[in-house]
């Protein structure tokens, strides 16, 4: 079913983040149904500008609602600081498909319907038959990665690098550019190895787009190294690396992953790192807590809802610093690429 709420547009119509609840009647009480949220570009409509969500009807039924409903905690953000453009407590629905539909026994679970509905809407790819069977697995760096980081040695064959060398990239761009290069070499499949911030940018890209990574089949879909998924205060710094990155600070971290539904974080293992003694890094050690990598700290590494593959001492963030760089441990990363999904 879809549902579309009007807007009006202050600026020139550009892409936004929309997300809502809908509430229905069963027995006159207010129900919640389902959380909608997408990435969209808003439609024009015959009173200015229309946001429309998508959702599986089965939702309805295993609610038991029916109408009045209601759109409840209605938001608009920028896709690439999450910052709020637009909010509304409630929005009733005057939805003639909704109102006519009557309440049927349900006979989808929550994990069937999430099974049905949890790939995004987006630009979409061929279906799998349309196009040679090319599955891989993605090599991902992360942010202002000076290039190649992965040993190529460690990984088998099919596989493919994602480059965006000296970047500072908001995880909705950094997705963007992952599925672009991914659709340049003419994938049908892929799951994904990343670093830093690279895991969060495939996560995000899970979530919010129609990829290669929805029909890769294997184990483990996304595996991460050392991503900061609920920040680091060193992306607060404007003469850090590549400069502030808001996606990546605590706070910014923190908007962004309330977007992240549970299906998603599910197809993600990751681990942590930091040093087995001295310092990673003398200038960050005073920036962050530990245990650290001289990136990333412990507590800030991990993601409610994801797997947690552990804590691993005697490694890095990057090159340069008092232990080798985490994404060289041939150890491991023989583990994610026997594992990875492709």
């Amino acid at each position: 079913l879809r549902l579309s709420i009007g807007a009006q547009a202050l600026d020139v119509p550009r892409r936004v983040h929309a997300s809502a609840e809908l509430w229905g009647d069963r027995g006159g009480v207010a129900t919640p149904v389902v959380w909608l949220s997408r990435l969209l570009v808003p439609s024009s409509s015959p009173t200015g500008l229309a946001l429309t969500f998508e959702f599986d009807a089965g939702w309805l039924d295993r609610a038991g609602v029916q109408a009045p409903f209601e759109l409840r905690q209605v938001r608009v953000q920028d896709p690439d600081t999450e910052g709020g453009l637009a909010f509304l407590e409630e929005i009733p629905l005057e939805s003639v498909a909704l109102a006519a539909r009557a309440p049927s026994p349900s006979t989808s679970g929550a994990s069937a319907l999430l099974s049905l509905s949890g790939t995004p809407i987006g630009p979409r790819l061929p279906a799998p038959a349309a196009r040679p069977i090319r599955p891989a697995l993605l090599l991902v760096h992360g942010y202002c990665s000076s290039g190649s980081i992965w040993p190529a040695a460690h990984f088998s064959q099919p596989k493919l690098e994602f480059l965006d060398a000296n970047a500072n990239r908001s995880h909705d761009q950094f997705a963007q550019l992952i599925l672009a290069q991914a659709n340049a070499a003419q994938l049908s499949s892929w799951g994904v190895v990343a670093h830093s911030q690279g895991g969060a940018a495939a996560l995000h890209l899970l979530t919010y787009y129609t990829s290669g990574l929805d029909y890769a089949t294997g184990s483990r879909l996304i595996q991460s190294v050392a991503t900061p998924y609920l920040g680091t205060p060193l992306a607060s710094l404007g003469f850090f690396a590549c400069g502030v990155n808001s996606n990546m600070t605590p706070s910014g971290a923190s908007t962004w992953l309330a977007g992240i539904p549970s299906w998603a974080r599910a197809e993600v293992h990751y681990w942590t790192t930091s040093n087995s003694g001295s310092a990673c890094s003398g200038f960050t050690d005073f920036l962050l807590s530990n245990p650290e990598d001289g990136t990333v700290e412990r507590t800030r590494g991990q993601l409610s809802g994801g797997n947690s593959m552990g804590h691993v001492t005697g490694w890095c963030h990057t090159t340069g610093m008092s232990n080798p760089a985490n994404y060289t441990d041939a150890t491991r990363n023989a583990a994610m690429n026997a594992a990875a999904a492709r």
